[in-house]
């Protein structure tokens, strides 16, 4: 399932497409395609993502940002409203979840799934692909039956004895089960983008606020004054979740968008409890701010 697969992009829309695209999931580690964009006379190649520069810094003991001092607001049931025996990986169930928020939000069908998309184009499943985008309609059972096989063909993540299991169109079918938890964690999804304002930015880059360092990577989203990450796990919030959330807000501080600048809570969604964790910026010591921006994103 190893390929190399090269764009030479000569359009900023086309670069902003990718560049979100590549972040998402080639620089987290969702696709195991080799990817390099090349810019023509005005880019250079993206050398280092936020996910990378994460696991080479040495956080100090508990994390920059804790996450025992973030704030957790319940939203309603959580782990125990979800059936048990999913047969898909989580990270594959979350990817779905995201795309299907935004088509049911308004996004057509095209821009929602179009991280997967291009992955399935590149690992040369771009039919199949076509064929389940297009059976795609709301949240009744087939239409998360094909979005799940969808991100599973963009995805193509390997199982633990090491072999790809998404290479032929029918290696995997996602059970009732998964289907239905997909439906509840989407619709929790649409619920907390309610109840904090909407979406405002959504898969954003930080121009302006790359650095030598730090030379690429992507925000999930932003709501009127919340920039958010958004998770889907039963595992506790990890110290890498948070570094990333304050990678994010100060790259935000230092680009070029007027909203980025007026961040005031870092939150974190978990679809799969239902909970919101949260920080006021402005209770974040501005010597972890400093020492975020100096020693970890490098300005």
């Amino acid at each position: 399932c190893r390929l190399k697969y090269m764009h030479t992009i000569k359009d900023d829309v086309s670069y902003r497409i990718l560049f979100c695209i590549y972040s998402i999931f080639f620089a987290e580690g969702g696709c195991s395609v080799h990817t390099y964009f090349y810019v023509e006379s005005r880019r250079e190649v993206i050398r280092c993502p936020i996910a990378k520069r994460i696991k080479e810094v040495k956080q100090p003991h508990g994390g920059y940002l804790r996450p025992r001092d973030l704030e957790t607001i319940v939203l309603g049931g959580g782990l125990e409203e979800l059936g048990g025996g999913e047969n898909a990986p989580r990270e594959l169930v979350a990817a779905a979840v995201d795309h299907l928020g935004r088509f049911v939000s308004g996004d057509k069908a095209v821009d929602s799934f179009l991280p997967s998309m291009l992955c399935a184009r590149a690992l040369g499943n771009e039919r199949r692909a076509s064929l389940l985008m297009n059976g795609i309609r709301g949240l009744d059972d087939v239409s998360i039956e094909n979005a799940l096989l969808l991100s599973g063909l963009g995805e193509c993540r390997a199982p633990r004895d090491g072999a790809c299991e998404c290479e032929t169109e029918n290696a995997w079918k996602p059970n009732a089960v998964t289907v239905a938890n997909a439906r509840i964690m989407t619709r929790r999804t649409q619920r907390m983008l309610s109840d904090f304002g909407g979406r405002v930015l959504d898969c954003f880059t930080f121009d302006g606020g790359y650095t030598e360092t730090v030379c690429g990577g992507t925000g999930d989203l932003t709501t009127p004054d919340t920039l958010w990450l958004l998770a889907e796990s039963a595992a506790p919030i990890s110290t890498a979740q948070t570094l990333r959330l304050l990678m994010c807000w100060r790259m935000g501080v230092h680009s070029h968008h007027d909203r980025l600048r007026r961040i005031e809570y870092l939150a974190l969604f978990n679809a799969r409890k239902n909970t919101v964790s949260r920080v006021h910026v402005a209770s974040i010591p501005q010597t972890v701010a400093s020492e975020v921006d100096r020693y970890v994103i490098g300005y």
